[in-house]
């Protein structure tokens, strides 16, 4: 078995973050004296970039500590011309998910486009990729968790290219976009989602919501919605310097995800409802979405 992290997104804060990348992602797999390739595809967005809904304003991306990671081959991406060649019409004409003029629709699809590159990378880089598995990560995290290795080795067992394992937390009615352990084949659906983007938007009515997007990759990879959550937790470092504080447990205190997120209740709904299955899913996400921001504002 060999290992192969793909690192996606922007660059904010990596020479800070990449001690628990060392530590926490890269070492368990050290440790198991299993082999490991690193890939990264980052957007550039030039001298400076403004996010209003994380806090960012005349925030400039890092620059060169995108070397830290060790990695095989690198591409950083030109943001304003990837925001040219790309067809954002669909997603613009759709339903606004964050209410924001579309701003985080805008950073969703850019998110896309360096998932895409970085996924291409491995295509054109790796040989026996049935036999690997895919970890995609965000720079930007501090990991508070080790990578829970031998679960992923007892899921890769059982699932082989079909892989899926995203985290329990930071579902927002679909699930967790932000990391995710997967086989060849669920890497490849995963990392390429950009391409069925409108198909996506189409079928499902809920706009370019990040989340929702991801369990709409998930529902079609057999076993995919059924496979257990990753137990890794991971906080996001804003370049500003601010760690965003998330939210990893229900009421109780363990860590469990809360029953209308969970994948057995969507999968219940695939099992029973399957000609009415993407339209109940994303009713009932549309419904709890904003009682759950509000509970997370609260908070």
């Amino acid at each position: 078995m060999k290992c192969c992290f793909c690192f996606f997104g922007l660059n904010r804060s990596l020479s800070k973050t990449i001690a628990s990348i060392e530590q926490r992602i890269f070492g368990p797999v050290r440790e198991a004296g299993i082999e490991f390739a690193v890939y990264a595809a980052f957007m550039d967005p030039g001298e400076t970039f403004t996010n209003y809904r994380s806090g960012e304003v005349g925030c400039a991306p890092e620059r060169g500590s995108e070397q830290l990671l060790g990695a095989k081959k690198i591409v950083m991406i030109d943001q304003t011309k990837a925001d040219q060649q790309l067809d954002q019409s669909k997603a613009f004409s759709s339903r606004d998910p964050w209410g924001d003029h579309y701003t985080s629709v805008r950073n969703a699809c850019r998110a896309l486009v360096s998932l895409d590159a970085v996924t291409t990378l491995w295509e054109e880089n790796e040989t026996n990729v049935d036999e690997t598995v895919f970890v995609y990560l965000r720079p930007d995290m501090i990991y508070h968790d080790s990578l829970p290795l031998q679960d992923i080795l007892t899921a890769f067992q059982k699932y082989g290219p079909n892989l899926f394992l995203t985290p329990f937390w930071a579902t927002f009615g679909g699930l967790n976009d932000r990391m995710a352990v997967l086989g060849s084949h669920a890497a490849r659906a995963y990392g390429h989602r950009i391409q069925i983007m409108d198909t996506f938007l189409t079928e499902v009515g809920a706009g370019m919501h990040a989340e929702t997007f991801v369990h709409y990759v998930a529902s079609k990879i057999p076993t995919a919605l059924d496979q257990p959550a990753l137990q890794l937790t991971a906080s996001r470092l804003r370049s500003n310097g601010k760690l965003r504080r998330e939210y990893f447990s229900n009421t109780s205190g363990k860590r469990l995800a809360p029953a209308w997120a969970s994948r057995s209740f969507f999968a219940a709904c695939r099992g029973f409802f399957p000609q009415k299955y993407e339209e109940i899913s994303a009713e009932v996400r549309r419904v709890l979405r904003p009682i759950i921001r509000g509970r997370h504002q609260a908070g």
